[in-house]
């Protein structure tokens, strides 16, 4: 059971947290210099109890919010954030989608006078000295207009901070795999941990893609019980086989990573989160 979280951490520690919303993703980062970056929010209003545990002396700011796709298991507990939280800045792609979330998410940024960057080609965000996230997909307008499945619009991007290198990869599924095999050397993929691909799913991490990231810790996050049975037993077998530790959030809770000064990177699950 969830019972409390560190008060104290040695400064300037990067944390980087996976949050436990159920069938969905949510990830909180908190850099060396103390900004708060969010990627996805979850299917609902969990995202607020979770940051409300986990965000920094109660902070109300988010300083960079990234959506890396619109389906309601990303959007809908961002738009929650956004009503909330005093968010300073927003990256999301310009794919063109009929949805209500997404339609309500940009109304509600340009509500608030939120600046918004759209993107659809690679692009390297400077997030403080020594501390980038490198943006790798969308490769590429034609690419993001052609793609039939939304989940390969997904934002790809590796976080490069303190020494350590995580690669975060929405919903992508195995097109985008593949194209980002093809655009990039192996080292531009490579990360000390891997956030799974689709929760886990059989459309996600072919073994070719998993061995160029080559993780040594693998985070699945995915819904306790969900009914599409993510994630599946190939995908954990095919983690083991590269030698990648798993955590995962319908059994692990939430999972907290800290990078200390470079010198140990120390993984928690805090199991469960009780009433």
């Amino acid at each position: 059971m969830f019972q409390y979280r560190p008060k104290t951490l040695i400064p300037h520690d990067l944390e980087i947290d996976f949050l436990d919303v159920g069938q969905g993703d949510a990830i909180l980062i908190i850099t060396p210099a103390g900004k708060n970056i969010l990627i996805d929010g979850g299917p609902d209003t969990t995202v607020i109890k979770k940051l409300n545990i986990f965000l920094k002396n109660k902070s109300q700011i988010i300083d960079l919010m990234i959506l890396t796709h619109p389906h309601a298991d990303h959007i809908n507990g961002l738009i929650e954030v956004l009503k909330y939280y005093s968010v300073k800045k927003v990256i999301a792609t310009t794919v063109n989608y009929q949805n209500g979330s997404w339609h309500y998410f940009l109304e509600e940024i340009a509500k608030e006078r939120i600046p918004l960057s759209q993107i659809n080609t690679p692009e390297n965000v400077l997030l403080e000295t020594n501390c980038n996230f490198n943006i790798l997909a969308p490769l590429n307008p034609l690419f993001l207009e052609t793609q039939k499945k939304l989940n390969n619009t997904s934002i790809v991007g590796r976080l490069d901070c303190q020494g350590l290198k995580v690669l975060f990869t929405g919903d992508a599924e195995k097109e985008l795999e593949t194209a980002l095999l093809k655009a990039y050397p192996p080292a531009e993929l490579q990360a000390m941990i891997l956030k799974v691909g689709h929760h886990g799913s059989a459309t996600a991490s072919t073994l070719q893609f998993l061995q160029a990231v080559n993780p040594q810790t693998a985070i699945i996050e995915v819904g306790n019980g969900n009914k599409y049975g993510f994630p599946i037993p190939i995908t954990l077998s095919k983690l083991q086989k590269i030698g990648a530790t798993i955590y995962r959030t319908d059994l692990n809770g939430d999972i907290q990573i800290i990078n200390k000064n470079r010198l140990k990177v120390e993984i928690k699950a805090w199991g469960q989160v009780g009433d």
